[in-house]
């Protein structure tokens, strides 16, 4: 009845938390916690059933002025076989409601894949691709814009052949950064200047690797997480990290403690504007985390979990804000699934382990998120798919 996507949270420097999620019966709402007037919200501002959120849940976001842009598709009626869907985007200033008209229309294409990413002043990328066939080219655009407010750039080519799976991230200075696989060749990554410029690609994993996640930190460093290809949804061979400087130099692949392997995943990885990252992945039963410091060596792993009951291996998430402070969010199952968090103010120790959700209410799909003043919110899907859920947690000294 409600969700027909993940869920998607940001949370403001106040600390309101505001989550955008698919209808089943289509078209698209948002809702702030603690709520705003004339919740939940229709972004489109009308009574359409073609719009959906894309496939992932990078569709929502916020600058430091509190400012959101949200990304969403828009079936276009009457396509047949060959429909095809506008790429639309809408804004919203803080207390406002959100503006969208025709203008906002970035492109008209058949999109499998859409992502957004904000930086601090506003500047902000849009992705997206039709999952290619083997042997087939299908290309990856973006639109760009350069401050908050500003008009974003015709559809732009990113110069890359067969990219599977492509992520796609923005530092303070407005640059962009692409990673993405190809076919039998392993993970690349290409950066784009403020100015529109693509340097060249580079090679960071070897033939059978493919990207778990990215991070691209505010002061230009990223660092990403691959593998050897999943069997039945579980890494089966090494694990590796590279890192790139702000200066856009990558050093060498480095490889994750051993396994059964750490078992990285999609969104266990982020990093503060230092480009100090944080990874989570499971070894065994037991959680492990893992801080780089600033220049990017890797501190030693250490224990979020022990012994978990059950754990659901892709229910893991983790969000690290611009100073640093972190949090942690893993699935395992008690009688039903259940969320669990660990939460760490940048300088002081973890919390204790905490559950998030009800028994009476297993989750299916969740995001997480933290606010710039440490505020943080985790969000989820009922496993009957008719309610959202989220849960805030505000820092205390």
């Amino acid at each position: 009845m409600v969700a027909d996507s993940p869920p998607d949270v940001t949370v403001s420097s106040a600390g309101t938390a505001t989550v955008a999620w698919s209808l089943r019966s289509g078209g698209i709402r948002t809702a702030d916690d603690p709520p705003a007037p004339g919740d939940p919200q229709n972004p489109t501002h009308k009574a359409s059933l073609f719009a959906n959120f894309p496939e992932f849940n990078d569709y929502l976001s916020v600058d430091a002025a509190d400012a959101q842009t949200l990304v969403y598709k828009e079936h276009v009626p009457g396509g047949g076989s060959n429909a095809v869907s506008d790429v639309v985007r809408a804004d919203r200033a803080r207390g406002a409601e959100w503006s969208s008209s025709p203008a906002a229309v970035l492109h008209r294409v058949r999109p499998d894949a859409t992502q957004l990413a904000v930086n601090a002043s506003g500047a902000a990328v849009v992705m997206w691709q039709k999952y290619p066939f083997p042997g087939r080219d299908e290309p990856v655009h973006i639109s760009y814009r350069n401050s908050a407010g500003a008009g974003w750039t015709s559809p732009e080519r990113v110069p890359v052949a067969q990219a599977f799976g492509a992520q796609v991230g923005i530092d303070d200075a407005g640059r962009v950064l692409v990673v993405y696989d190809r076919l039998f060749d392993g993970v690349f990554a290409v950066r784009r200047t403020p100015a529109g410029r693509w340097e060249k690609p580079q090679h960071l994993g070897g033939a059978s690797t493919e990207t778990f996640g990215m991070a691209v930190g505010a002061g230009g460093a990223a660092v990403v997480t691959y593998g050897v290809v999943y069997d039945a949804g579980v890494p089966i061979g090494p694990q590796f990290t590279s890192r790139m400087s702000p200066t856009g130099i990558w050093g060498p692949p480095v490889r994750q403690p051993e396994g059964p392997p750490f078992g990285l995943v999609s969104g266990a990885v982020d990093m503060d504007a230092k480009g100090r990252a944080l990874i989570a992945g499971w070894h065994g039963t037991d959680l492990m985390g893992r801080w780089s410091r600033p220049n990017g060596r890797w501190r030693k792993p250490f224990v979020l979990a022990a012994d978990v009951s059950k754990p659901r291996h892709f229910s893991l998430e983790v969000v690290v804000n611009r100073r640093g402070d972190a949090l942690v969010v893993w699935g395992a199952k008690e009688g039903v699934d259940q969320l669990w968090v660990r939460y760490r103010l940048a300088g002081q120790p973890w919390t204790e382990p905490f559950k998030v959700t009800q028994a009476d209410s297993p989750p299916r799909w969740l995001n997480a998120s933290i606010g710039e003043c440490g505020h943080s919110a985790v969000a989820w899907t009922t496993r009957n798919g008719r309610q959202i859920q989220v849960r805030r947690a505000t820092p205390t000294p």
